[in-house]
């Protein structure tokens, strides 16, 4: 350091421990003196096995390194344009196996949407002809008497009405009209696997 440096220091040292290592921000670490020598240098890394640096020596001048120093630019080039496209060919496998991943997780959730839609359907079937079944026999059992009361009568007009409003819900319009609002085949059905694992699993 030069004594003024060397003063300021030691001013802005003041009140540091004793055996810390100091060194002033405004102080570089090192100090660099022109060497006299050229260098011409690729400064990028990406290629082993390439030369990257071409300088003045002992026994050669950089003027006389300036055809092998294009030669290198040229290799180089070539070298960071296949690295580039083998990036961007695997970014592109990528993106398709992700593009696939979430297709695939997008039909498995739809499967599953499909099959519940389905099982709520069949059960509303079931039910309703348990239902008719019921009425059938309540009707057959009354017919042979007049002592059928006020609210057997009801009770039967109740559950036909219940068996209509259960079958409504697998009317040919109606499922047009759920499917729709809920886009469950906004998409063509792909069955796969998984679609298979889902309906067992449930």
């Amino acid at each position: 350091m030069t004594p003024a440096e060397t003063t300021r220091a030691e001013r802005e040292k003041r009140g540091w421990p004793s055996d810390s290592e100091y060194r002033p921000w405004w102080m570089p670490q090192w100090d660099y003196f022109p060497s006299g020598m050229l260098v011409l240098e690729l400064e990028e890394q990406y290629h082993s096995g390439l030369r990257r640096i071409f300088r003045d020596g002992k026994r050669q001048r950089l003027e006389d390194l300036l055809n092998d120093f294009l030669a290198a630019t040229v290799a180089y080039a070539a070298a960071e344009r296949a690295r580039t496209e083998e990036h961007e060919r695997r970014r592109g496998e990528w993106n398709e196996q992700e593009r696939r991943r979430i297709e695939q997780q997008d039909q498995v959730g739809r499967n599953k949407k499909r099959w519940k839609f389905l099982s709520e359907r069949i059960l509303s079937l079931e039910r309703a002809d348990q239902i008719d079944r019921f009425v059938r026999y309540l009707e057959t059992a009354c017919s042979g008497t007049n002592s059928v009361g006020e609210s057997v009568r009801r009770f039967i007009d109740w559950a036909k009405s219940y068996s209509t409003v259960l079958k409504s819900v697998c009317d040919p319009s109606e499922l047009d009209r759920v499917l729709k609002d809920e886009e469950l085949f906004r998409l063509p059905t792909v069955v796969t696997d998984k679609w298979f694992e889902i309906v067992s699993s449930d």
